[in-house]
């Protein structure tokens, strides 16, 4: 997992709708995966760097020449979809 995030950045994560959005999708299908981020402090943080993954490989597909919606889809699944930590 990653660092500790500085305070300014996990406050500035916690407002951010779109990091909520990925909490929760990831509270309903990652149960454990988000009860192990956020005792440790940084489920924000992962959140938010999810995100930003998501824009650059979405960016880079469509730069390839991929239709927005094919683009998007493979973003999701690549950047905000999580291993299988459930089983």
């Amino acid at each position: 997992m990653s660092q500790q995030p500085d305070p300014d950045e996990a406050q500035k994560a916690q407002d951010d709708p779109a990091v909520a959005a990925v909490v929760r999708q990831w509270e309903k299908y990652r149960p454990k995966f988000t009860a192990q981020a956020r005792k440790e402090g940084n489920l924000e943080q992962l959140a938010l760097e999810a995100l930003e993954d998501h824009a650059n490989t979405f960016d880079a597909l469509l730069k390839r020449g991929l239709p927005s919606v094919e683009a998007l889809h493979a973003a999701d699944m690549e950047c905000l979809s999580l291993p299988d930590l459930e089983e």
